[in-house]
């Protein structure tokens, strides 16, 4: 870089950084003129930039809860200490739509409640950790403890945070039976009646987002739980069958595992073992 000794002098002098200036000067040459001119347009371009911002001012301060700071307590543990990965499928919900309308008036009339998704979502989940054990496990040291019952939390948003009651061995109930077990403890979580047992007995977690026009999310471990699927918003969209192309009801659903526990190839099989389940749930009820 050729640079004039005065030119040089009052760079230092500035704390300048001769790079950033254009020489004028023969071979691009960098005279003082050139250093000038870069110190007066970084000036302007400082004024035109106004004065400094001051500190934000904070419109409103809400102090943490205990549940808030439990649960930012549990998840910060839980993506600290488990690695978590997630994988993704579709789901077509024609079957299960037929199986829930074609219910609908038995609801009524036997069992005082209505069947929802989120029971059939329990009830195949539960039914499937049979058959991959390994995500209804936690970690306990090094050992990976493989668990007797199957327990299967739902997430419920309440005010002041998430809380996660679970119905107690879902894979041995019928589904009418998980639809009243589950009203019961979303309806008590939302008046603050659970016991701790209640919602500290899940080993898998489903959360269900859909009712809030969410297409597609992921979730964080529910610990010391080693998987949580997330079920995002059932849209009509277009697919192929059969070489034709038709409207169905898809859902995208994610299952987050704990990879210390769960490989990529365990955590696949139950989320197409459960997509399958889905689409034909008579294998499932």
């Amino acid at each position: 870089m050729l640079v004039s000794p005065v030119a040089r002098k009052m760079a230092q002098e500035k704390g300048i950084n001769l790079t950033f200036v254009t020489g004028s000067g023969h071979s691009g040459r960098i005279r003082m003129a050139d250093v000038e001119k870069y110190l007066n347009a970084a000036k302007t371009a400082k004024m035109e930039a106004g004065p400094p911002s001051g500190p934000l001012e904070v419109a409103e301060i809400i102090p943490m809860t205990t549940m808030r700071r439990a649960i930012a307590r549990r998840l910060s543990q839980s993506f600290h200490d488990a690695p978590h990965f997630n994988l993704c499928t579709e789901v077509d919900m024609t079957e299960v739509k037929r199986f829930l309308d074609l219910n609908a008036q038995k609801a009524d009339s036997q069992a005082e409640v209505k069947l929802s998704v989120n029971d059939i979502f329990i009830k195949a989940v539960a039914i499937l950790l049979h058959a991959h054990p390994r995500l209804n496990s936690r970690l306990n040291g090094d050992q990976i403890e493989i668990l007797r019952d199957i327990n299967i939390g739902l997430a419920v948003a309440l005010d002041d945070g998430l809380i996660v009651p679970a119905v107690e061995k879902a894979d041995q109930k019928r589904l009418w039976q998980i639809a009243r077990d589950r009203k019961d403890l979303v309806e008590r979580a939302r008046q603050g009646r659970l016991s701790l047992a209640e919602i500290e007995r899940g080993t898998f977690t489903v959360s269900n987002l859909g009712m809030y026009d969410i297409v597609f999310f992921t979730s964080i471990l529910n610990p010391p739980q080693s998987g949580i699927l997330s079920i995002g918003q059932t849209m009509d969209r277009p697919v192929v069958r059969n070489g034709a192309v038709v409207i169905r009801p898809i859902v995208e659903l994610s299952l987050a595992v704990d990879h210390r526990i769960v490989d990529g190839a365990v955590g696949a099989k139950f989320l197409q073992d459960l997509k399958n389940g889905l689409e034909n749930p008579i294998l499932l009820i």
